[in-house]
């Protein structure tokens, strides 16, 4: 997955920091210690670093377990979103496919710019699943539980990647 060179060596200070302190977002560039990800998205100079360290990952391949995870994952919520939405056959494959093209999209643009289809593919299926029931479900709280937590990592990433989905489910 590709990131930027700025990016790259902001995470691999991110990393060589964590390793050396044990903090989160502290950046070591070998001379200095300073805020990992001061000028950017700050999430994912938390989580990449945390990856890397505990799998024993290097950079490149910490970047790509966070990346290309986020997008299976969310491919994958996505289509139980879809198919629990849908009930013809015919709609949960097309609902299938178009998940699979955004998903493949998100592989051709990479980095942080990934995080809000990835926030839309997984929230909005099981959104428009509760939305379109004309009787409670208690599933619901969970749902609103766990997609509170979901966007709220998305916007930690990458900043005001979920407001649009939360404009959406307000209209």
């Amino acid at each position: 997955m590709q990131v930027s060179p700025s990016r790259y060596e902001g995470l691999t200070e991110a990393v060589h920091g964590y390793e050396t302190t044990g903090v989160p977002l502290v950046a070591y560039d070998g001379q200095t210690f300073k805020p990992a990800g001061f000028s950017d998205d700050v999430g994912m100079y938390d989580f990449i670093p945390r990856i890397a360290h505990g799998l024993g990952l290097t950079v490149e391949q910490a970047i790509d377990v966070f990346f290309i995870g986020m997008v299976l994952a969310s491919l994958a919520v996505g289509l139980l979103g879809a198919f629990r939405c849908f009930r013809s056959w015919w709609a949960k494959g097309w609902a299938a496919v178009m998940l699979v093209v955004v998903a493949f999209e998100c592989f051709d643009h990479g980095s942080v710019y990934l995080v809000p289809p990835c926030l839309a593919m997984a929230v909005v299926p099981w959104f428009l699943s509760y939305a379109k029931n004309e009787r409670f479900e208690r599933s619901f709280l969970l749902f609103g539980f766990l997609g509170g937590v979901v966007l709220g990592a998305g916007q930690y990433i990458r900043a005001q990647s979920a407001t649009p989905i939360l404009l959406f489910m307000a209209c």
